[in-house]
């Protein structure tokens, strides 16, 4: 049974939660699950959080980029071993940020790096073990910190983001 999910949005656990629901509240096995996406971004947890989801799925996952993965976005989208895009759309790649309020003890903004650094870590693993070209061309860790990527879906194609045409 072929089961969709289609997400737009932000980036968050509700990924994860409606992933879940579609596989595991199906009468019948899921033998494939289409993920429709469409996303600015978000946290790089909950991608990150997804991502595992998806890969530890016991049906074949198919992703889709329906305008815009980008950011967080990337990191489900990878998850697929199918990966199309539309003809418009785009797939953003950029540095990493965090988000302060208020003042901060010292502790707190050591605490915070850190956790930046191991999810810039996690998120390079990621893109260079599902899309190895883009690894030899750029280096992730790089984009992540610095750079920016923009690709439309033939470049993101010719680098191995998408695997289908």
């Amino acid at each position: 049974m072929v089961q969709t999910l289609t997400f737009t949005g932000v980036i968050d656990d509700s990924l994860s939660q409606g992933i879940h629901a579609v596989c595991f509240n199906s009468p019948q096995p899921v033998k494939t699950l289409v993920l429709n996406i469409s996303s600015s971004g978000g946290s790089v947890l909950s991608a990150i959080t997804a991502y595992n989801l998806l890969k530890s799925l016991p049906c074949e996952v198919h992703t889709h980029n329906l305008g815009e993965v980008s950011s967080a976005a990337v990191l489900p989208y990878l998850a697929g071993t199918v990966r199309t895009a539309e003809e418009i759309s785009k797939f953003f790649i950029h540095p990493l940020d965090l988000n302060f309020t208020g003042s901060l003890p010292f502790f707190r903004v050591q605490e915070a790096l850190s956790n930046l650094e191991q999810d810039i870590n996690s998120y390079a693993g990621i893109v260079t073990r599902e899309a190895p070209i883009i690894a030899e061309r750029y280096d992730v860790t790089e984009l992540l910190k610095h750079e920016s990527l923009v690709l439309s879906p033939s470049d993101a194609f010719s680098l191995g983001l998408v695997t289908h045409v």
